[in-house]
């Protein structure tokens, strides 16, 4: 099955958000799952056809109109292929390999 990257990206603001949103992402996407690159910037790989949305629910950032508990603020988007910049070599081979993945 296909694969797509999301980012999480945290509210800096809101105070303590890191843990809980951070045990929730470990849970919803076990490793190699998700790679945490800062305290508020997360990469998931999810199934294709996952929904921006159900994610934010998954990591506790949207509520799903009160079916589920919102315990932190931050927005989740996917991303499309292609990336440039400068980081940590760790960085450039968990999205090589989680790109190949979202190509199968």
């Amino acid at each position: 099955m296909s694969k797509q990257i999301f980012a999480i990206v945290l509210d800096p603001t809101s105070e303590n958000v890191q843990s809980p949103v951070g045990a929730r992402i470990k849970e919803q996407f076990p490793a190699p799952r998700h790679r945490r690159h800062t305290d508020v910037l997360y990469l998931v790989l999810e199934d294709e056809g996952v929904l921006a949305s159900e994610v934010a629910v998954k990591v506790g950032l949207d509520s799903a109109g009160g079916q589920s508990e919102a315990i932190a603020t931050g927005v989740v988007l996917k991303l499309d292929f292609g990336y440039a910049g400068l980081a940590d070599p760790s960085l450039w081979e968990w999205l090589r390999v989680s790109w190949d993945l979202a190509e199968r």
